[in-house]
């Protein structure tokens, strides 16, 4: 099990560790590995703030999908948050954990990007696909 390094993802991934060895694995499971791959999206100047503020960085997401480094309010790209998961995914898991199930705890946006990795669509698409709820899961497969 991975997770991102902050709080809130440790002990989540903490809490299913547990949950996982006490019912149906038997201890078996590890402690969760943290990897700042895994982080929140850096949502610039709106990092912090209400939780509303985020739907204007997905806006500028749609309409400049590639702003990269000049996103007008200095979000993270979508494409510099899929590309820096991705990599994780091939290098720490595709590479060592081949026949194993892993389970990776993250935050909201880096999830839903990450499924757009995964079903074949860029990054800045994200939002067009179902959203990830708090404390939810889901199985990703890549799409063939």
């Amino acid at each position: 099990m991975f997770c991102s390094p902050f709080l809130r993802t440790r002990q989540t991934a903490e809490i299913i560790r547990s949950v996982l060895n006490e019912t149906v694995l038997d201890g078996k499971v590890a402690e969760p590995t943290p990897n700042l791959a895994l982080r929140e999206r850096w949502f610039g100047i709106f990092d912090m703030t209400h939780d509303d503020n985020y739907h204007r960085c997905w806006k500028e997401d749609n309409d400049a999908p590639d702003h990269g480094e000049h996103s007008k309010f200095g979000c993270e790209s979508a494409s510099s948050v899929a590309d820096r998961a991705t990599k994780f995914i091939v290098e720490e898991i595709e590479n060592k954990m081949e026949n194993k199930i892993v389970i990776l705890v993250a935050h909201g946006d880096i999830c839903q990007i990450l499924q757009t990795s995964f079903l074949g669509m860029e990054a800045w698409q994200q939002r067009q696909i179902e959203h990830v709820e708090t404390a939810s899961w889901r199985d990703m497969k890549v799409s063939k």
